[in-house]
Formats: structure tokens, C-alpha cells, sequence
């Protein structure tokens, strides 16, 4: 027989013996050569044919000496041949299938190989005999039997292991034994997934039991796999009292198999919560089995599940640790890993019971020390084992809820762990990966992102406020927006994946939207929004989806878009639709979106709707809409050089706003103060330029001069103000950052245009020393040169020239393109004058030298 015990196949067929009528033909070419082919037919024809019984005689002496090998090669090599001719009677040919059968199944079972091919080979052998007439003896049908059990022919055994006579009782229990486990653990493969079939075995317990010469050992066998039969139907309490009235007449039976009944009844009492009788069957149990068992890891966790759920969390925890450090290579790893994890987190809650509820300790032993971070850490390795494929009985789903449940406490705490929250849903999300995750699962990374993000804003307010990303400082600015866009997309999945559900799915959907558009994502909110209003037309926030839809329009740049749905929305307030305040928010921002296009004709229109704002056409001056329409006329006016009529409207916005207490901080303020501070300076200039511009009565130019001084002076005090505003700020965004830098330089400018100089040089040379490396410090230093030749101090000028030449040359010429330097054409004219001026100078000090007499 081959090493790998399989059959052998049988010889290709010798090539028969010539026969007369295929000889007669062959061309006779002398008369002695007709003799001689007649002599050697005639010889042939009557040699005596070989006695095939002979190996089979060999063959069946081989077999009770058990060389099964040496037999199956007799058979092939010697009385196959008789086979293949059909040259054997039906008492040798029944006799060659069976002992081929038993060679096979003999040979494979020496050997220790359970193959396939081999068990059909068996199967095949019996059956061509059985086809012949015979009759099987009972160690064959013991051997067909295993044959066809090991195929999972389960059924076709039983019909034949019942066929069995009493002399061989015990193999007939020891084949229905082994039917019934197989039919409670059938084989699966990748390929064909086996499904247990316990009301099969129930009915093949009953054949076993109703056996009245059944032993106590199988009895007790029978017991327990009745047991664990019953638990699996989910017939619990059923399977209780089976157990506790069978047990008294098991009396003898050995206690390996006592030890897995009390497993098997504790099995019970903990899926009927029946904890305390559950822990003292475990204890019997451990008691009775052997210690190399391979009950033991299954029986230790399920003592950790019991102490976990009584709860004596010490208890537990030293169980899962026996499953964890001794027992790491079972099917039970995963489950020990889970109830760690989940005992370790847990004991946190327990050490701090509500005040004043006395009670008994859950904790026991348990270190406190990192033990949040141990559950995660436990977590994790099962999250790997899980996508490894070796997490046994525990699913990705149980895992999931479990983490879930650890989510909730961290999200929803006293005290919340935004950050150990969605790392916990992060581990249930890589579970199944995010296409295939729970929607319970891709919810929790959609909130805990989206609160992250307002903790973080709220975090850099520093006031209990939330800022907007606009207002936050660029590192908080890129956390929060990363976070936001984070939740706007799980939101976005979530909401797709419970489509079915109305609810579920607009409120998802809408979340998505929000988190976008706070975000700045403008595709990502368009779309959203856009989906939101199809889908839900009737829906009480479809005013307000429309506005944020066209926010994201207007800041997307698609102005016509933006400006369309302001008007209906406009229109709807003035039809009696149910726009409401977002009708009247509309007017600002489509005021902005006519006086930002590229048409300068509809600029007028612009300017209308934010005076019929701040005309009160609104509802009032305590309106949000009154106060930006004030702002955004301001800057309208700022823009176009109309400086006296921003100035009123800043002055007006900021006197407004520090009246009313309940306005919480807006960064948009601050916008505000600087901008008036400098339309005052701006207003003086052209107010300077005017005086320079021609002759105009004297009454006039001194209005114009004490005008003029006065925006100076008022510029300065605002700048002084916007700058102690601004470093008071713990967060600055980019654009205050700016403002900042110019209040110390525009400082300057003020003081120098009063003709100051001693204070321009003092808020130059502060400007200089607060942005040294900025290219925005030559301004400085260049009117600091202008400054000390007003007053006429040339030396200090010639040196202030020179340092402010070299910082100059250590700037690359890029630098100077940057749109927000405090430094236009004026200021640099006035340099190339400042350095004509000294240039002059050191000629007439060199004339004067040269006429001075020795």
C-alpha cells in the first residue's frame, strides 16, 4: 500500500494472447511455417490457466497478520488480473472487494491517516461485494460503518450500525457515540460550513439510552451530551432538570464525565442567571476533571463570566488571567481577552460608587493603575485576533457592543474622554472596516468627532463660548476642521446606511451638513444640504437648509447661484412662506454677494438692502442681521474711500454692542475697532491731500487742519486700543495676527503725521523690535530716517538710513509682493526722498570742509 494510504490503482490490462482467428490471417509463406504457427497455437490453447485463488488465499493470510501493505499489493498485482477478465467466480470476486475494503480501512487506521479518497475507497469495496450478494460480517460493517461517519454520512451509519447483533453491542454504542458528536460538531469546512443537527442527535440519544444493557459510563456519556444538546435548542431549564433527576443513578460512573455533566448543568444555571448555583457547579466540575482536559480553558471562562456578572470583578479577573498567560493557544483566548478588558474598565466605575450607597466592595484586588489603558490595550490585541481569524465563539458584533458600551462611558461620562472615546470606536470600526461596520458603530465615530471639534473651539475660546473655525488660531483651526470633516463624513455613511429609516436618515443626513459647513467644506455642505432639501421638502428646517446652502454657494464663489436662492427665500417672507428668520437673514449676505460680484451695477442694490437693515426694515437695532448690515456697511464704505460714513458706522456698531451685555464675544469686533481706527488715519490723509490740492479760504483750512488733527489723534487712541485688544487675545486668528502688526506701525505713522517725531521714533522702534525678521520693519526703520531729519539730527539719520539699507539687502525681493505689508508707494517714495535728502546733506558737510580755512 502507498505511504500515504491510498489505494493502490490497479494494472493496466496485459495484451492478450493471440487467438486463431486473429492468426489464420497472417500470410503463409511456405508450408513449414503454417505447421509451426498451428503447433504454437495448439500449445497455447491448451496451457493450463493460473489459480487466482492463490492470491487470494496470500492476500487473507497478510491480513490476519496484519501487513495490510504486503495484502492490498497481493490483490493488485495477482488476482486483479482475474478481475479485469472476469475470469473469477462470484465467491472470489466477493472476496477480493472485502479484502481490498479491509486492507484499506485497516492499513489507514495502522498508519494513523484519515483520508478522504481512502474512506470512499472503503465505502466503494463493500458496496461492489454487497452488489455481489455478500454478506457483510460485523467487523466489516464496523468498518463501513467508520467509513461512512468519517464522510459525515451520518444516517446512512446509523441504518447499518442498527443491523449490528447484541455479541457486538459495544461497537454498535461506541459508532451511535460517535454519530452523536458528530452530528452535534459536525465537520465544516471553508468551502461547505457544516450547521449542527441536535434534533437529529436528540433522536439518536434516545436510540442510545432506550439500549437496557447500556453501562453507567455511557449512560452518564449519553447525560451529557443530552445536556449540552438541550442548552444549544435553548431549552435551559429543560436541560436542568434532566440533569439534577438523571445524576442519583450515575452512581460509579468515572468522573471525567461526572466533571462535564456539572460543567454542562453550570452551563445552564448561568444562561438562566442563576449565578451562585452556576459558580458551585464550576467548582464541582473543576474538581472531577483531569487536569490536561480539554475542558479545563472553557470551564475557567466561564467561572470569569460568573464572578464577572455577580459581580466580584477580583474574581473574574484572575480567571481571564489563567485563560490569558497558560491557555493563550485555545479557542477561549478571545473570550478571556473580552471579559478583561471589559473587567478592567468596569473596575473604574465600580471604585467610585454613589455617595452614601454602602455596599460590598466589587473590586476586591484589582489595581486601578492604568487600568483604562490596559482595557484598551486588551481590546486592541483581541480586535487583531478577530480580523486574524482565531477569535473563536467571540464575534466582531459582541466585541463591537462591548466596546460600544466603554464608548458610551467615555462620551457620556461625568467627566468625558472625547479622545479615549473614539479611540474605543475606532476599535470597533476596525472590527469590520468602514464599509462593513454596524451603523451603531459609524454614529459613535460621527459624535465623538463632531465633539471633539466643538471641545477643541470651546477649548480656544477661553470664555465658555464655541468659536467658529474663522475665529480660531490656525493649529486649532486645522485640528478642529480635520475633526469636523471626520464627522461629517461618518454622519454621511451613517445616513446612507439607514435610508429605510426616515428618521434616522434625515437627522443624519442633516448632521452631516451642519459638519461640513462648519467645516468650510463647501462641496461636501452643498451636497449634503442639497440632498437634505430633495429629500425632505416638507421638513420644518428646509428655510434654513436653503440659507446654509447658498452661505456655501456664496463662499464657494458661485455668486449668481448664492444670490438666486437669497431672493427666493426673500420673496417667500414677503408671499407669507414660512422663510421666517432666514428671510431676513438672507438680505446681508445678498447685499454681499452684489457688492463682491464682478457687475458693478448692481452694486447700488447692495447698498439698499443693507440701509433698509439698518433702517430698521428688519425689526429693530438688536437684530443679529442690524449688526452685521452695521458692520458690512462700514466695510462697504471703507472700501470705496468714503471713510466718514464707515467711520459712523463703526462708531455707531461698537457703541451698539457695548450696550448690550448678552452679545457673547465676536472676533468680528476686533475686525471692526481696527478698520475704524483706520478710517480715521485714512480720513486724515485724504483730509492732508486736500489741504496740498490747492488754494481754498482760510475759515476752510483751518476747519480741514483741526479736522485733520483731530482723526490723527482719534486714530491713534483707537490703534492704541485695537492693539491692547488684540495681545489680550489667548487665541489670535491669522487676520488679527495682521491687524496687530499694522496697529504698531500704523501708531507710528499717526505721531509722525502730527509731526511727533519723538513718539514716532519711540512707536517705530517698538514696531522694530516686536517683528524684527518681519519685512514689514523697514517701514519702521525708513520713517524712523524721516523722523530724525525733521528734527534735524542728521547724524542719527545717516545711521538709521544704514541699518534700515542693509535689513533691505537681507530681504529676498519675493518679500516685498506680499499684499498686507503696511507699506505703499508713499512710504517708499518717501524713503528714496529720505536718502536724496541725506545724500545732500553729506555733499554740503563736504563742501563746508573743503571751504573752511586750514
Amino acid at each position: 500500500m502507498p505511504d500515504d494510504g491510498s489505494t493502490t490503482p490497479p494494472p493496466s490490462p496485459q495484451t492478450p494472447p493471440p487467438r486463431w482467428r486473429d492468426v489464420w490471417q497472417v500470410p503463409v509463406f511456405a508450408l513449414g511455417g503454417l505447421l509451426l504457427v498451428g503447433g504454437l497455437t495448439t500449445a497455447i490453447m491448451t496451457k493450463p490457466k493460473p489459480d487466482l485463488s492463490l492470491g487470494l488465499v496470500d492476500a487473507q493470510g497478510l491480513v490476519e497478520h496484519q501487513q495490510y501493505e504486503e495484502a492490498l499489493a497481493v490483490l493488485n498485482d495477482k488476482v486483479l488480473e482475474g478481475i479485469n477478465k472476469n475470469v473469477l467466480s462470484p465467491q472470489q470476486q466477493r472476496d477480493f472487494h472485502i479484502l481490498r475494503a479491509r486492507c484499506i480501512a485497516l492499513g489507514q487506521k495502522e498508519r494513523g491517516i484519515d483520508r478522504p479518497e481512502n474512506h470512499r475507497a472503503v465505502i466503494g469495496e463493500f458496496q461492489d461485494a454487497e452488489r455481489l450478494h455478500a454478506e457483510l460480517t460485523p467487523p466489516d460493517t464496523v468498518l463501513l460503518c467508520n467509513a461512512l461517519l468519517s464522510l459525515g454520512e451520518t444516517e446512512r451509519a446509523v441504518r447499518r450500525l442498527q443491523m449490528l447483533p447484541d455479541s457486538r453491542a459495544e461497537d454498535r454504542t461506541g459508532l451511535l457515540k460517535r454519530a452523536i458528536d458528530l452530528s452535534i460538531h459536525p465537520v465544516s469546512t471553508p468551502d461547505h460550513p457544516a450547521k449542527p443537527e441536535n434534533a437529529y442527535a436528540l433522536d439518536l440519544l434516545t436510540l442510545l439510552t432506550g439500549d437496557e444493557h447500556l453501562g453507567v459510563a455511557d449512560r452518564a456519556w449519553a447525560l451529557a451530551r443530552q445536556g449540552e444538546v438541550m442548552l444549544a435548542r435553548g431549552y435551559g431549564p429543560e436541560a436542568v432538570m434532566k440533569i439534577v433527576k438523571t445524576l442519583p443513578r450515575l452512581d460509579g460512573a468515572p468522573d471525567v464525565v461526572l466533571g462535564e455533566i456539572h460543567f454542562t448543568l453550570a452551563r445552564a444555571y448561568e444562561q438562566q442567571n442563576e449565578l451562585d448555583e452556576a459558580a458551585r457547579e464550576l467548582e464541582r466540575a473543576a474538581a472531577m476533571i483531569e487536569p490536561g482536559s480539554p475542558l479545563i480553558p472553557p470551564l475557567t471562562l466561564l467561572q470569569g463570566d460568573v464572578y464577572h456578572r455577580k459581580p466580584s470583578l477580583g474574581n473574574a479577573r484572575e480567571r481571564y488571567a489563567v485563560i490569558i498567560e497558560r491557555f493563550s493557544f485555545s479557542n477561549e483566548l478571545a473570550g478571556a481577552l473580552l471579559g478583561m478588558a471589559e473587567v478592567e474598565a468596569e473596575s473604574l466605575i465600580a471604585a467610585a460608587p454613589p455617595v452614601g450607597e454602602p455596599g460590598e466592595s466589587l473590586i476586591e484586588n484589582v489595581s486601578l493603575d492604568g487600568a483604562l489603558s490596559h482595557s484598551i490595550d486588551l481590546y486592541t490585541r483581541l480586535a487583531e485576533l478577530i480580523r486574524a481569524g482565531g477569535a473563536g465563539a467571540e464575534t466582531a458584533e459582541r466585541v463591537a457592543q462591548s466596546l460600544l458600551i466603554r464608548f458610551r462611558e467615555q462620551f457620556e461620562g461625568r467627566e468625558p474622554d472625547y479622545r479615549t472615546a473614539m479611540q474605543l470606536a475606532s476599535l470597533a470600526e476596525q472590527l469590520f472596516g468602514t464599509d462593513k461596520a454596524p451603523p451603531d458603530v459609524i454614529l459613535a465615530l460621527a459624535q465623538v468627532h463632531q465633539r471633539l471639534a466643538e471641545d477643541i473651539l470651546a477649548t480656544a475660546s477661553g470664555h465658555g463660548g464655541v468659536l467658529t473655525l474663522a475665529d480660531a488660531d490656525p493649529a486649532t483651526q486645522r485640528e478642529a476642521r480635520e475633526h469636523l470633516i471626520r464627522a461629517g463624513e461618518y454622519f454621511r455613511i451613517h445616513a446612507a446606511g439607514t435610508v429605510t429609516s426616515t428618521g434616522v436618515y434625515g437627522e443624519s443626513l442633516w448632521a452631516a451638513a451642519d459638519c461640513f459647513d462648519r467645516a468650510g467644506d463647501t462641496d461636501g455642505a452643498i451636497s449634503a444640504f442639497q440632498q437634505f432639501s430633495t429629500d425632505f421638502p416638507s421638513d420644518p428646517r428646509q428655510p434654513e437648509a436653503a440659507f446654509r446652502l447658498a452661505q456655501s454657494y456664496q463662499a464657494r464663489g458661485d455668486l449668481d447661484l448664492a444670490s438666486r436662492i437669497y431672493r427666493q427665500l426673500i420673496a417667500g417672507r414677503d408671499t407669507g412662506e414660512r422663510a421666517g428668520p432666514f428671510a431676513d437673514a438672507s438680505y446681508v449676505p445678498l447685499a454681499q454677494t452684489l457688492l463682491s460680484d464682478a457687475e458693478t451695477g448692481n452694486d447700488a442694490e447692495g447698498e439698499e438692502l443693507l440701509l433698509a437693515v439698518v433702517n430698521g426694515g428688519l425689526g429693530g437695532t438688536r437684530t443679529p442681521a442690524f449688526r452685521t448690515a452695521l458692520r458690512e456697511l462700514g466695510q462697504r464704505y471703507y472700501q470705496i474711500g468714503r471713510y466718514e460714513r464707515a467711520i459712523e458706522r463703526y462708531e455707531e456698531l461698537l457703541a451698539r454692542t457695548s450696550q448690550e451685555a448678552n452679545i457673547s464675544h465676536d472676533s468680528g469686533l476686533e475686525t471692526a475697532r481696527f478698520k475704524l481706527a483706520d478710517s480715521y488715519r485714512l480720513s486724515a490723509a485724504a483730509l492732508a491731500l486736500e489741504l496740498t490740492s490747492g488754494a481754498m479760504p482760510e475759515g476752510e483750512r483751518r476747519e480741514k487742519l483741526k479736522a485733520r488733527e483731530e482723526r490723527l489723534a482719534a486714530a491713534g487712541a483707537a490703534f492704541d486700543e485695537v492693539r491692547a485688544g488684540l495681545e489680550a487675545e489667548p487665541h489670535r486668528t491669522a487676520l488679527e495676527d495682521v491687524y496687530l502688526r499694522n496697529t504698531y506701525f500704523y501708531l507710528g505713522a499717526c505721531a509722525f503725521d502730527r509731526k511727533d517725531y519723538s513718539a514716532a521714533i519711540a512707536h517705530y522702534d517698538a514696531a522694530r523690535e516686536r517683528y524684527p525678521k518681519d519685512p514689514a520693519s523697514l517701514v519702521a526703520m525708513v520713517q524712523v530716517v524721516s523722523a530724525y531729519l525733521a528734527m534735524g539730527d542728521v547724524a542719527k539719520a545717516t545711521l538709521a538710513n544704514e541699518r534700515a539699507q542693509r535689513f533691505f539687502d537681507s530681504i529676498p525681493p519675493q518679500a516685498w509682493d506680499q499684499p498686507n505689508l503696511p507699506m505703499g508707494k508713499q512710504d517708499w517714495q518717501q524713503w528714496l526722498t529720505a536718502k536724496d535728502d541725506l545724500k545732500r546733506a553729506s555733499q554740503e558737510r563736504g563742501s563746508a570742509s573743503a571751504a573752511a580755512p586750514e
